[in-house]
């Protein structure tokens, strides 16, 4: 990782001084907000780390970490069937709440992450949520079922 810089605090003059210390990160990692990585840590490819993430060892690929100290929660493959049975439900959510804000549902061009159930130019679709169009997306968030 170029332009990769690390400062700790030194115990006796209470300075930050400049580190040289090696830490790798892996190709297609997905850091969340405000994730500190301490020194001499690697972090392996396809990896998601949660934000806030206090990374103190190191994580192996393909693994989904959270926390401070920062442990591995899932394997990728574990996180996506999760994510598959969930987001769908939460995109219902999300739709219900807006019309409970709103009194209204939203229009098309007003939701974005939701677009891949009823979108045509979406490469990926968890495939027993895939709709064929808005309207019909529309009419399952608003089944009670």
């Amino acid at each position: 990782m170029t332009g990769f810089r690390m400062y700790s605090l030194e115990n006796t003059t209470k300075w930050l001084t400049r580190l040289e210390v090696s830490v790798t990160i892996g190709n297609n990692i997905y850091f969340g907000a405000d994730c500190t990585v301490l020194k001499g840590v690697s972090i392996g490819d396809n990896c998601i780390i949660g934000a806030g993430s206090v990374v103190t060892k190191s994580i192996p690929p393909n693994s989904v970490a959270v926390g401070n100290p920062c442990k591995v929660i899932y394997s990728l493959d574990e996180y996506f069937a999760k994510r598959l049975k969930e987001a769908p439900l939460e995109a219902k959510e999300n739709v219900i709440a807006f019309y409970n804000k709103y009194g209204r549902y939203p229009n098309e061009n007003e939701l974005t992450e939701e677009a891949i159930y009823y979108s045509d130019s979406q490469r990926f679709t968890p495939h027993n949520f895939k709709f064929s169009s808005y309207q019909e997306f529309l009419d399952w968030c608003k089944n009670d079922n």
